[in-house]
Order: structure tokens, then sequence, then C-alpha cells
């Protein structure tokens, strides 16, 4: 994943694995000014292999918000989250830009085609948060009553975009000219989209839920470049030691004591009953 700088202010950082401390403090990983509210250590990013990515407030004076709640101590965190730092504003991206798609339909059998798993779109932020909405083949989205998701966007068109679905594929089009639409943090026309991707609006966000729905790798066309132009050294905290090899050498070590233990009990009773097991 990449921290990257809408206002570009900052270069994008890479960032592996690990902790990042932010703050305003030189021995920070991530050092941003004090003059934009930023405390000396103000908050932790970090990219868990079990929970994803956790941000933690480090101060309780530290003011924090992730796509508009204000963060106290921990959130998870998603790819095309924006964060704000006291007055800086950070947007968590992927490694890689989205792929575009294609212009024309997609071909294949339609979601509902293809089992009882159909795709869904999962309010995030707005007026449909919490809400699942299936994706069975092409869903239109926009101001206009007659969308299928009726979203409420300032000066937004009636058809703002579609998502089409079929083959294990997904497929988003902006349909407005003027609109702005994010797809995990990178300002796009038309992507291939996945599981765990944020779709974002000015006013609402949305993110797929498609497990299992993933196109044959020869059918997936090659990915963009990032779009950043600069790029700060990559900051990469040393992994965790790993968990469970003292367990399982512990468990090794009484496997063999116990089967030493069974074989010297057998050669006694087998040497008892050669020698006094007679009569």
């Amino acid at each position: 994943m990449r921290i990257a700088f809408p206002a570009a202010e900052y270069p994008d950082v890479p960032v592996e694995r690990g902790r990042v401390r932010i703050g305003s403090d030189a021995d920070n990983g991530l050092v941003l000014e004090a003059e934009h509210g930023v405390l000396p250590s103000h908050l932790q990013i970090e990219v868990e292999s079990r929970r994803g990515i956790v941000l933690s407030a480090l101060s309780e004076a530290a003011k924090i918000w992730i796509n508009g709640r204000p963060v106290r101590e921990k959130s998870i965190v998603r790819i095309g989250d924006m964060i704000i730092a006291g007055q800086v504003r950070m947007v968590i991206k992927g490694d890689e830009d989205p792929t575009e798609a294609s212009a024309q339909p997609l071909e294949g059998a339609a979601a509902t085609e293809m089992g009882p798993t159909v795709p869904m779109l999962r309010g995030h932020v707005g007026s449909h948060v919490g809400r699942g909405i299936p994706l069975p083949g092409r869903t239109l989205i926009g101001n206009g009553s007659d969308c299928d998701v009726v979203v409420d966007e300032p000066h937004g068109a009636e058809k703002l975009l579609e998502i089409e679905t079929r083959a294990g594929r997904i497929a988003l089009r902006v349909l407005a000219p003027e609109q702005q639409v994010e797809v995990n943090g990178v300002m796009v026309r038309s992507a291939m989209l996945a599981s765990g991707d944020q779709i974002a609006l000015r006013n609402n966000r949305f993110l797929i839920e498609a497990p299992g729905w993933k196109p044959p790798a020869d059918d997936a066309p090659a990915k963009k470049a990032p779009a950043h132009t600069q790029v700060g050294r990559p900051l990469v905290a040393p992994p965790p030691e790993p968990e469970g090899v003292e367990t399982a050498e512990s468990t090794v070590d009484w496997v063999i004591l116990a089967a030493a233990i069974v074989t010297i009990g057998a050669l006694g009773v087998l040497v008892y009953l050669q020698f006094w097991g007679q009569p």
C-alpha cells in the first residue's frame, strides 16, 4: 500500500509492512509539519496480516478523521479511505492503480446465472451506509429517481455511473463527464473492480463485496502504473517474530519423550516375561 497526499504537499510514501508512526517529531517514520495541526506523536498505521490496516491515535489530543468520522482510539482502515490528521489529508492507496475497463459491454453469463453468490454493493458512507445492494447485471447509480441506486450528490447528474457484472468480472464506467469518482483513492473514468474495492463519490462511498469473483488471468488487461510522480523512501518495519514456533517445537519434544517412555516400558515388560514371568 501507499500513503498519498491529495494536495501534493508531501510525496507518496510506500508502506510494505509493520508499523508507521506519523507526527511532527523527527523520530517518526513519516514526519509532517507541526504548523498543520500535527502533534509530535499523532497517529500510527499498522499493516497486519490478520486484521488488515489498523489506525491508532497516539494522543488523546490528536485530531483524526477517517472519511469524515472522528477517531478517538483505534479504527480499521480500508484501501481508498481518506484520513485527516490535524489539517493534513492522506489517502490510503493500493500498490497499483485500478485497471481500466473497456468501453464495450462485458461478455458472458450474468451474475444471477452464476450461482447463489451475487456481488453486492455495500454502503460505507452516506445515505446507503450499511445497506447491501445486489449487483445482478447492470446497475445505474445517480441522482435520478429511475436509477437502481439513488444518491444525493451535489451538482450530480441523473446518471453518474454504472456497474456491470458478468462472468466473474465487475466493470465500473463513469457516465457523467464532470463527475468525480475514485476507486481505491484513485480518480477514474472506468475501472475493473474486485472484492474489497472502494468506490468514492463526494458524499457517498461504497464497497464491493464479491467473494470468489475474479477474472481469468489471461482475460485481465495490464494494470496501469501508479499515477503519483514523487515517491518517498519506503517505510519497512522488521517483521514480527513468527508465532507458534516455540509451541510447535515444544510439542515435538513432548511427542519424542512420550514415545521413548512407551518404548522403555515395552522393553521392561518383555524382560520381565523372559526372566520372571515363566514358572
